[in-house]
């Protein structure tokens, strides 16, 4: 504030007059300086304060997202393991139903077998007969 405009205040509010030289107006200078200063200072506070908020900030993010990706590597690791048992599972079923289906085949194969040995017995008997009928038409 200058001094002129602070000395018509004074006047204007008081009813006093004050000049230049007045001891009051040393109170004034001293008043406006150290308001300036701690104007200065606050300045300087709110100045550390946002670099210090910056930098926890980034801190912050930085850390969650290693946190969010050590959770995403062990989702990962998780359902990997979820996937492999549950495919080790699936092989075993797989196995013992294509097992029991290879032991219902090899059964019919050996009934299909017998029943083609005892269908070329019976086809050796007929033919033999064939032919006993056919050398020797008469005996019978």
């Amino acid at each position: 504030m200058e001094l002129d405009a602070l000395i018509g205040e004074i006047a204007t509010r008081h009813g006093v007059a004050v000049s230049r030289d007045d001891p009051v107006m040393i109170l004034a200078t001293l008043n406006e300086r150290l308001i300036e200063e701690s104007r200065d200072a606050q300045r300087q506070l709110l100045e550390d304060f946002r670099a210090e908020m910056a930098g926890a900030s980034q801190r912050w993010n930085q850390e969650s997202q290693l946190r969010a990706q050590s959770l995403l590597q062990q989702a990962a690791g998780s359902n990997r393991a979820a996937v492999a048992a549950s495919v080790q599972q699936h092989r075993t079923a797989v196995t013992g139903a294509v097992r029991e289906e290879m032991g219902a085949v090899l059964a019919a194969v050996c009934q299909l077998r017998a029943l083609l040995l005892l269908q070329l017995g019976v086809s050796g008997l007929t033919l033999t007969a064939l032919v006993a009928f056919w050398l020797f038409p008469h005996v019978g």
